[in-house]
């Protein structure tokens, strides 16, 4: 036996596993007395790897390398597309395991704590492509690298976006396991806009579970905000918020559980009894809510990427709910999510004695993003609309009662919408209409999954617009009709005509929408636009004295490019009236050019001896500058 155990001893592949041995444990010391050097090394490779990230990286690194590490007076700034714009870090302090870290993961135990002190991040987004809504093939995973303990003192975040910047300015946040402690924040701006200063609050990180109690935000109180991570190497993350909101309470509970692939997530929300008001703040500068939200309750479950998996149900009640002139006395909404659809149970919007009613359903997609792209319906209805009550609050009050039926329909990826509104007689101020009809239809064929066109691709619409009897104060049509359409970027005013007697007005045009709005004023467009009036009295009432007789012709064709607008008008009349003051010559011709207007002949010709001509410019552009020359006789 003992033989047998000494040659084991002896053999070759022993005396390998011996050596290895050996030589791993010289390295291990070599490396440990040679802690610069590693430093160095680490420095070089930061620094390697920022630069093929389009950043240029200065930093130096201090610590035992195997259980500590220390970052200090780190600065990067992009030299190129990197969504990092700069960074600047005086110190930063990381205890970890490094065996921890080898055996198990980043998913490990292995980061002890962080320490954090005077840092200050900038981020633009719109230097690098954002990610998408994962597919349902690609895993999610929960992010797993909470430390025992971190403290942050005077770290500020700015992410650049449009409209409003996300902005975190001087955050000072201890999170002790072993006890509570005070956090505030100098400036909080959100994504939407909301902006918030001096947050202050207390917190707690007690096995991991991160609780901010007592959130002061600019008079509200929230009670409760917990990420708890205490079970998250069971792949479980919970969440929970308690608020006094508005004169009502707010709560919310869920978890997210890694399952398979993706992140089965539960949600319970419910809110009573809060004041719309108190909701601006959140939603944004614009909104400028009021009323009562009396219920809120959602309950949803499901895999967090894949939407036929959702099980869930929405309902809301609200009453004198108004975004500045919009609003309604009630209204209440039903949305059941089961089996693979979701459909609107029951939605209505209650103002007097109009309702709107909302119904429709949908199939939902296994993608996320095939949302417009999967089968859907939904209609809209409102019967003998009082316009009087529909339109209080607004600037311009109607009278009358109208119609509105739409409908909107997903089939084979492509989306068609038609709305079509009738009314009359309709009231307004100083005039009414005796009919009025209006139709609108459109077309969206939806792009395949991940190809980026502008919002008006495989767009098509088609709308037509007719009035009768239309007054105005003293002035009066018999009928206006436009009909207008559009393909992708090109709208195209075919027509409209407004009509009185013999007296016609046609106005054409074309209008070339732009991909950013903002670009508006700078889009191509043509105006062509004609007057034939054999009597200009017919636009009046009989009994007005202002009224203009004689005939008239006009016509004019203008271009826009570049914000430059070129073109020509020519105006010709005899023997207007007004009054006592006969015209038995009128004329006007002129030209544009580069939004300068040149005014090339006025004439008015009272008799064969009494006359006068003028000819000018104009400048369109800057303070309107203008010169006019002309004589009388």
């Amino acid at each position: 036996m003992g033989d047998d155990g000494h040659s084991k001893w002896r053999g070759p592949g022993t005396w390998r596993r011996r050596a290895a041995i050996a030589f791993s444990g010289c390295a291990l010391l070599a490396l440990i007395f040679h802690r610069p050097l590693l430093l160095t090394i680490g420095e070089h490779v930061a620094r390697h790897y920022a630069a093929k990230n389009n950043l240029k990286l200065e930093l130096r690194l201090e610590g035992s390398v195997f259980t500590n590490l220390t970052v200090r007076n780190l600065h990067a700034v992009s030299t190129g597309k990197s969504p990092v714009e700069s960074v600047d870090l005086e110190l930063a302090r990381f205890t970890y395991s490094l065996i921890e870290l080898i055996r198990h993961g980043v998913e490990g135990d292995f980061l002890h704590t962080a320490d954090v002190t005077n840092a200050r991040v900038v981020l633009n987004p719109a230097k690098a492509k954002l990610k998408r809504p994962p597919p349902p093939n690609e895993k999610i995973t929960l992010f797993t690298l909470f430390p025992e303990s971190v403290r942050l003192v005077n770290v500020s975040l700015l992410i650049k976006d449009k409209p409003y910047d996300t902005i975190i300015e001087h955050l000072d946040l201890h999170l002790d396991p072993l006890s509570a402690r005070r956090f505030s924040v100098d400036r909080l701006q959100l994504p939407g806009g909301q902006n918030f200063s001096k947050v202050t609050g207390e917190s707690s990180y007690a096995s991991r579970n991160l609780i901010l109690r007592e959130v002061s935000l600019e008079g509200d109180r929230i009670a409760l905000i917990s990420l708890d991570a205490s079970r998250i190497h069971q792949k479980t993350l919970g969440v929970k918020l308690e608020s006094d909101l508005g004169g009502g309470k707010v709560l919310l509970t869920g978890s997210l559980r890694e399952s398979g692939p993706s992140l089965n997530a539960e949600a319970h929300l419910s809110a009573s009894n809060i004041k719309a008001e108190a909701l601006n703040k959140y939603i944004g500068p614009e909104a400028k809510l009021s009323g009562q939200v009396e219920k809120l309750n959602v309950d949803v479950s499901g895999l967090f990427n894949v939407p036929k998996t959702w099980t869930g149900e929405l309902s809301a009640q609200f009453t004198g709910l108004r975004q500045q002139e919009i609003g309604a006395d009630s209204a209440t909404i039903r949305i059941v999510a089961r089996e693979g659809g979701a459909t609107i149970q029951s939605a209505e919007i209650v103002q007097g004695e109009n309702r709107f009613r909302v119904q429709g359903s949908a199939r939902l997609p296994a993608d996320m993003r095939d949302f417009a792209r999967s089968p859907a319906n939904l209609e809209i209805s409102a019967a003998a609309v009082d316009l009087a009550r529909a339109t209080t609050g607004m600037p311009e009050h109607l009278t009358g009662a109208a119609e509105l039926k739409g409908t909107v329909e997903i089939k084979d990826a492509r989306i068609y919408g038609k709305l079509l509104v009738t009314a009359g007689p309709v009231g307004f101020r100083d005039g009414s209409v005796e009919k009025l009809s209006a139709t609108v239809e459109a077309w969206k064929t939806m792009p395949p999954r991940d190809t980026e066109r502008p919002w008006f691709s495989d767009l098509k619409t088609n709308a037509t617009m007719g009035m009768d009897n239309i007054r105005y104060r003293e002035y009066a049509l018999d009928s206006v009709h436009a009909a207008a359409s559009s393909v992708d970027d090109v709208v195209n005013l075919q027509e409209l005509v407004a009509k009185r007697a013999r007296n016609e007005f046609i106005l054409h045009g074309q209008y070339r929408v732009p991909e950013d709005v903002s670009n508006a004023a700078a889009q191509a467009a043509t105006v062509d636009l004609s007057l034939n009036a054999p009597q200009l009295a017919g636009y009046w009432e009989k009994s007005s004295p202002n009224q203009l007789s004689g005939p008239l012709q006009a016509g004019a064709q203008f271009e826009w490019r570049n914000g430059q607008a070129q073109g020509q008008f020519s105006v010709n009349g005899g023997d207007l009236k007004m009054r006592d003051l006969i015209f038995h010559q009128f004329t006007a011709q002129g030209s544009v050019a580069d939004s300068v207007v040149y005014l090339n002949d006025f004439t008015a010709a009272l008799n064969e001896r009494d006359f006068i001509k003028a000819n000018g410019q104009i400048d369109l552009r800057g303070d309107h500058a203008y010169t006019v020359t002309g004589g009388a006789g």
